[in-house]
């Protein structure tokens, strides 16, 4: 027995998001790998490029698919489209930060604290003790946390695409 069902924003959300989930893996996989390579630095600067692109054929796939051309509809698909998609990439990261490479974050947080000192100049030696006490009082950020600040990163610029997506594309349907 054959069920004629239309999906829904939210099946299409979570569709779409699992797509542009997997982008957002390989973009993070070449991100984190771009320090040894530099066809990898620019397939992932190519990737961060493509990402904006990605999203605006996926909410216009998804208005095109569903005849949709209300704006909050479409502005609440892109926001629901970056969630799905920052849960998956944000399970694979921590896994990443916390099991693959558990000294990733250390090395990174090291990486950044020698650019910083090197940046800072003799003169301004204020500003390196300042950044030495912050280092020391904070220490580095779990795993979770990383993924946590990520997760509602990507929900903000998420949500501010979206709303610009959903201007361009309900009236470009309405002409």
């Amino acid at each position: 027995m054959e069920q004629n069902q239309e999906k829904g924003l939210n099946q299409y959300a979570m569709e779409y998001g699992l797509y542009f989930g997997l982008i957002l893996i390989i973009k993070f996989v070449l991100t984190s790998f771009s320090q040894t390579s530099s066809i990898l630095n620019m397939l992932s600067m190519a990737l961060v490029v493509a990402v904006p692109i990605v999203v605006y054929f996926l909410v216009k796939s998804y208005r095109d698919k569903t005849g949709t051309v209300i704006f909050g509809k479409l502005w609440f698909f892109g926001i629901a489209l970056y969630f799905y998609s920052a849960l998956i990439s944000g399970i694979f990261e921590y896994l990443y930060y916390q099991y693959i490479n558990p000294e990733y974050l250390y090395t990174m947080q090291e990486s950044i604290s020698t650019l910083a000192k090197e940046l800072l100049s003799a003169n301004n030696t204020q500003s390196l003790e300042d950044l030495d006490a912050l280092i020391g009082e904070n220490g580095i950020m779990s795993s979770i946390q990383i993924v946590y600040n990520g997760i509602l990163g990507m929900l903000m610029l998420g949500s501010i695409y979206s709303l610009i997506l959903a201007l361009l594309l309900r009236r470009s349907q309405e002409k």
